[in-house]
């Protein structure tokens, strides 16, 4: 699903009031971090991801690769903090305006 500007600005403000939920540390983009991704973006659809100081990857490539792999879209990327939307097909959390 792609986002418009619009939304983007609306996900954007949303994002600003929420604390990481999912790191990324030295070991880069592993399993784990990926299904605790999966779990968050179920959840909650947007999510703040933390690139840890340690970590070795350049955070505009592990967006990417989050991305990617779970099938999110990127909302922003700002230092070492990622913010990902997925909508939840079952139970939507997140009304967005529609263009």
């Amino acid at each position: 699903m792609a986002l418009t500007k619009s939304q983007i600005r609306d996900l954007r403000k949303m994002a600003q009031a929420l604390k990481g939920q999912v790191q990324v540390g030295k070991s880069g983009v592993t399993e784990g971090t990926l299904v605790n991704l999966n779990e968050s973006l179920k959840a909650h659809e947007l999510v703040k991801i933390t690139v840890l100081k340690n970590a070795t990857d350049n955070t505009k490539e592990v967006a990417q690769a989050l991305a990617q792999a779970t099938g999110a879209d990127i909302v922003q990327v700002i230092g070492r903090q990622i913010v990902l939307f997925k909508r939840n097909p079952d139970k939507p959390v997140i009304q967005l305006a529609a263009i």
